[in-house]
């Protein structure tokens, strides 16, 4: 059993930034495009996580297993005066070879250890209408609490958004 380790960053270099691209790239090719639709090269991926951890009360955990990058989810503010109660956890993803192991679900608990740390007391969190997803979702204790017909299109397919919130305290 490879040992896992859970990391919130705080700093970039090269070497993070070409394996978060690789993991996107490789959920995206293997299973779903948590946001990102085209995949990321270098420049994007580095954006998006400088973008993520220059904002306020937001943190970036990655997974790695021995060597590489395995998943990775992200918690940040509402953005709203009136729901900065509320915090979004997105970007949970774990490289296809390492699903089914729990690690998606573990990330899901750091990250509300980190969201209660951050002060928030509610995460929300968005997704769209394939099943091992929204089950994954209720597995961790959220409801649903939206859905959205047909407000995703993916590869010329509509799909239903889903949202879930959780009440943290």
């Amino acid at each position: 059993l490879i040992s896992m380790k859970y990391e919130f960053i705080n700093e970039l270099n090269d070497n993070l930034i070409n394996q978060f691209a690789t993991l996107v790239n490789n959920v995206i090719k293997k299973t779903h495009s948590i946001g990102f639709i085209d995949g990321l090269d270098y420049n994007s991926a580095k954006e998006f996580l400088e973008e993520f951890l220059n904002e306020e009360k937001s943190a970036i955990l990655f997974v790695f297993d021995s060597i590489n990058l395995i998943g990775a989810g992200c918690v940040s503010g509402s953005g709203y005066l009136s729901t900065q109660h509320y915090a979004k956890i997105s970007k949970v993803m774990v490289s296809p070879e390492s699903q089914t192991k729990g690690i998606g679900k573990m990330i899901m608990t750091k990250l509300e250890d980190k969201t209660k740390e951050l002060g928030f007391s509610h995460i929300l969190v968005q997704s769209w209408d394939i099943d091992y997803i929204v089950n994954f979702y209720k597995k961790c204790g959220y409801l649903v609490c939206g859905v959205r017909p047909e407000f995703v299109k993916y590869k010329d397919k509509y799909y239903d958004s889903y949202s879930f919130y959780k009440k943290l305290i």
